[in-house]
């Protein structure tokens, strides 16, 4: 008898401990998405997606750069063309100037 109460305790026990690792499993799988692979997909394109605002934010900074200097440079364009109207303008009345005194030596002549 004591043969027969072993097999089926141990059958028991056996069973028992099935159910218990099936309900561990079941327990995991519904604790998570369901998939390791999902998890690490999210990470990845939260990682991605930070990655590019963190892009974009650089190239706006970087845009803003340039159109100061584009702006400081027009400025200096401005500036240089003004100087040129101004010596073009004394070079035409020196020029002036020379013919006159061109004119009148020869009428001195």
């Amino acid at each position: 008898m004591a043969d027969q109460v072993k097999p089926e305790g141990g059958f028991s026990t056996q069973s028992t401990n099935a159910l218990s690792n099936k309900s561990e499993k079941n327990a995991t799988k519904s604790r998570g998405s369901g998939s390791p692979f999902k998890c690490i997909g999210l990470g990845l394109a939260q990682q991605v997606k930070y990655e590019k605002v963190e892009e974009l934010s650089a190239a706006r900074l970087r845009i803003e750069e340039l159109e100061s200097q584009a702006a400081c440079r027009q400025k200096e364009i401005f500036s240089l063309n003004a100087r040129l109207a101004a010596a073009e303008s004394m070079t035409h009345d020196v020029i002036r100037d020379l013919l006159g005194v061109k004119l009148d030596m020869t009428t001195y002549v």
